[in-house]
């Protein structure tokens, strides 16, 4: 199967991220300080990682077999393999993150005086891992040439953007659609309601959850019933939590409060000290550096119940741009990617979409925002606005700032004893395994 490559170019790295390296001519790097030769990166794969190092000149014999490899400090074997035009150190690993990639040498390679006959380490680091997306062994649907498919569509609020994708690709909407979102069609009678439509349909894509009745749905109707994932990822967005009882959640001024916040209004700090607590130092301090990996294994968890696996792509997309609005809300061209995919498995013609400009259909909902420092911290190639979307103050964007200031009066109007988080789940078992930090969490029965 084709491996997907992910390149980091030295040229690409700060001093401060590369380190035994100089700039060199053509945004590249020259190898002549010191070693050891050491990447500071953050590569996720979910079946581990091929890493290839190549270099750009034969180097004396010996050379790479008294050096050592290592991964986040583990020592690891590496074998020397062509590359193109390079020799290449390549080494396996079944880590799925690895965030130091150090190269340890016997001495480093020194630069004659000729810039242009300078001994460069190639182009620097390669990645190598699965495709975001492993194909399905499902048959082609049998439709009528020119047909549009009839199509069945349950889940929670994402099928807003499925919905309205499905009318831009195929011509026509959606035969039926049910969102769980809405307490109404959580009810018997729009359950069953959903379950006659979908005799009539083509096939159903149901969303994995526990409010979708897969197996009725499967007995209810002839049609093939495909599982799909629930874009669910808090990576981007380690602060993010609900507040309040399960029962009694805190929705003002939104649903999506910050354990940063809720620990800095019970530190007695003011909004604008809370504002100066979004650092890589205090993500530390709250046990936020585990959100992208945590939340990562349960998505990967999931894959093996739903006919189109998804965290891969999830994963891969989230590092590439700001893939998801919300912990819970996937914005349009992942949603866009991943319904194209479903579509070519099955044998849906659809008109591919460009997306310079695109609607959001979660837009109408509230929106979060990945903090500078978080995104650093990950390394990600992009930026968000430090701003977010708020129905409730008026569907306008505000700063952080000022989101805190609502929070705060918020957090005065209520008990002191309903202001623990109770969601997401690791976050609160994070939390309750640190002395210092569970009374921001409780365990709900």
């Amino acid at each position: 199967m084709p491996l997907r490559e992910f390149v980091l170019s030295a040229g690409t790295l700060s001093n401060e991220q590369c380190y035994g390296t100089e700039p060199f001519s053509g945004g590249e790097y020259r190898w002549s300080r010191a070693t050891p030769l050491t990447w500071a990166v953050n590569f996720h794969g979910r079946d581990g990682m091929t890493l290839v190092i190549p270099y750009a000149l034969e180097i004396e014999k010996g050379f790479f077999e008294r050096s050592k490899l290592f991964l986040d400090g583990e020592e690891t074997a590496f074998t020397r393999e062509p590359y193109h035009e390079f020799g290449a150190l390549m080494a396996n690993t079944a880590k799925t993150n690895v965030r130091e990639v150090r190269l340890e040498t016997p001495q480093p390679i020194s630069s004659p005086s000729n810039p242009a006959d300078t001994r460069t380490l190639g182009v620097g680091l390669l990645v190598r891992r699965s495709p975001p997306m492993q194909p399905v062994d499902l048959s082609k649907l049998a439709l009528a040439t020119g047909a549009s498919p009839k199509i069945a569509l349950i889940g929670n609020c994402q099928v807003q953007t499925y919905e309205w994708l499905i009318k831009q690709m195929i011509g026509v909407d959606p035969l039926t659609v049910a969102d769980f979102s809405h307490s109404e069609y959580r009810t018997p009678k729009y359950k069953q309601s959903f379950l006659e439509g979908a005799k009539q349909a083509d096939f159903v894509l149901a969303m994995h959850s526990q409010y979708v009745p897969a197996q009725e749905i499967r007995e209810s109707t002839a049609a093939p019933v495909y599982t799909i994932g629930n874009m669910y990822f808090r990576g981007l967005f380690p602060d993010i939590c609900y507040v309040g009882s399960i029962d009694l959640r805190l929705g003002k001024p939104t649903g999506y409060h910050s354990v940063v916040v809720l620990d800095a209004f019970q530190r007695g700090l003011s909004p604008e000290e809370c504002d100066n607590q979004f650092t890589q130092e205090n993500f530390a301090r709250l046990g936020l550096f585990g959100a992208w990996d945590s939340s990562a294994a349960e998505l990967e968890s999931l894959d093996p119940n739903l006919d189109f696996p998804a965290s891969a792509l999830i994963l891969d997309s989230c590092r590439r741009y700001q893939a998801m609005l919300t912990i819970n809300h996937p914005g349009v061209l992942l949603c866009y990617t991943y319904l194209a995919s479903i579509f070519e498995t099955i044998g849906v013609s659809y008109k591919p979409l460009t997306f310079e400009r695109f609607h959001e259909p979660l837009l109408t909902h509230d929106t979060c925002m990945v903090h500078d420092a978080w995104a650093d911290h990950l390394q990600l190639p992009y930026r968000s606005t430090q701003q977010v979307k708020v129905n409730d103050l008026g569907r306008r964007y505000v700063s952080r700032l000022e989101l805190i200031r609502h929070f705060y009066e918020a957090y005065r109007s209520v008990p002191t004893d309903a202001l623990v988080v109770n969601s997401p789940r690791d976050m609160v078992e994070d939390l309750q395994h640190n002395p210092e930090l569970r009374h921001l969490a409780r365990t709900w029965g």
